[in-house]
């Protein structure tokens, strides 16, 4: 079966995004364009983009009979951090995702993996005649979206029987 990014994925990410930046569970939530604002300051979490398949192989189960499917894209998520004291949390987030126990309690709650982890880009805005620190941490993931259980049935012969005549 395709994972579903959606139920899978994104809570574990969210969970590490709240663990790393130091912000309650309510003050991490999911990008969705005019929604309301959490009280300052707060991250959210945008997903950007999905790789092309990358390495995607498939393995024949001779027991079942059918071709098993798996493969693994890349994910890019970006994390917005916005209010006082925004590059603090993002540095912080950014250090304590890349530390190896983090790594791991993601890959033990879901098939996924950091692959890389971009620098902090400080973009502070003029917001309603103020000032608000912004920051943003783009994030790529390696995720296994097929594990097997999507399966195809291409057809198996085990004995062929071919009867042949050469006559004019």
């Amino acid at each position: 079966m395709t994972m579903n990014i959606k139920d899978t994925i994104e809570p574990v990410l969210r969970a590490a995004i709240v663990y790393a930046s130091g912000l309650s569970e309510d003050s991490v939530i999911f990008h969705y364009p005019n929604a309301p604002r959490p009280e300052l300051p707060y991250a959210d979490i945008q997903y950007t983009r999905t790789s092309k398949p990358i390495n995607d192989w498939y393995d024949f189960d001779s027991a079942t009979l059918l071709t098993e499917w798996y493969g693994t894209r890349e994910l890019d998520y970006m994390v917005n951090v916005y209010g006082t004291g925004a590059r603090h949390i993002a540095s912080a987030m950014e250090a304590k995702l890349l530390l190896q126990s983090t790594r791991e309690q993601m890959r033990q709650a879901a098939p996924i993996s950091i692959l890389d982890i971009d620098v902090v880009d400080l973009s502070t805005v003029l917001n309603n005649s103020s000032w608000e620190e912004r920051c943003m941490v783009k994030i790529k993931l390696n995720a296994y979206i097929e594990d097997g259980s999507t399966t195809e049935d291409l057809g198996y012969f085990d004995q062929v029987d071919v009867t042949w005549s050469n006559e004019p």
